[in-house]
């Protein structure tokens, strides 16, 4: 694992005026995401993982908590207020197929913050590091009655795919130039020097299935 990604740490300030970190998910944070998704209403877990859920395995924990920022990647953004143990308030991740030229993207934000960029702040990260080691699409699997998240995707360059049972697929062209497989990939991102990330009040649960 490419040690700058494992140490991916970003701190940001929120349109409220809070600081947030957008940070690489690690080993230690299992329980911190067992309490974030236990945290999460009914409703926001069922359009987060299609499905209803209402907790996870140790292995899935494990696997989650341990991804490799190649085929897996997972980042989670935390409160930034001096507390001694961080509060999780949103996660995002991707995970690409064999060729490593798509990948799958889901990201969720606790109900009780929302409407602060939070959303916004985790989809560019995931861009960014998907672009970096040379995924060339990201797609996203949402429910029809999402409304919210489908036009916050669209707006952010994802195009509909296609609609089956309900759930609406859409994907999203990624522009950087990378490779994993011996190519020249991008440099690692920086996420210090890039210009300010629009914020916008839309956040939301995006599912994946394969998460």
């Amino acid at each position: 694992m490419s040690l700058d990604l494992r140490n991916y740490r970003v701190e940001s300030t929120l349109k409220s005026g809070n600081k947030v970190i957008v940070r690489a998910v690690r080993s230690e944070d299992a329980q911190r995401l067992a309490k974030y998704f236990q945290e999460m209403t009914p409703e926001s877990r069922y359009l987060r993982f299609l499905g209803f859920r209402n907790s996870f395995t140790a292995r899935e924990l494990e696997y989650i908590t341990h991804p490799n920022f190649l085929e897996h990647a997972t980042i989670v953004a935390t409160l930034a207020d001096g507390r001694l143990d961080e509060e999780i308030v949103g996660e995002a991740s991707y995970i690409s197929a064999a060729d490593g030229r798509n990948a799958d993207c889901a990201l969720s934000v606790l109900d009780g913050q929302r409407h602060q960029g939070v959303g916004a702040l985790l989809l560019e990260h995931v861009v960014r590091l998907a672009e970096h080691w040379g995924v060339k699409q990201l797609s996203a699997d949402v429910l029809g009655s999402n409304r919210v998240a489908l036009e916050f995707l669209v707006r952010r360059g994802f195009r509909p795919l296609l609609v089956s049972c309900g759930i609406h697929r859409l994907f999203r062209p990624l522009s950087r130039v990378g490779g994993r497989h011996g190519a020249q990939h991008s440099p690692a991102p920086d996420a210090s020097s890039w210009p300010e990330l629009q914020r916008t009040e839309d956040e939301f649960s995006i599912a994946s299935a394969s998460v």
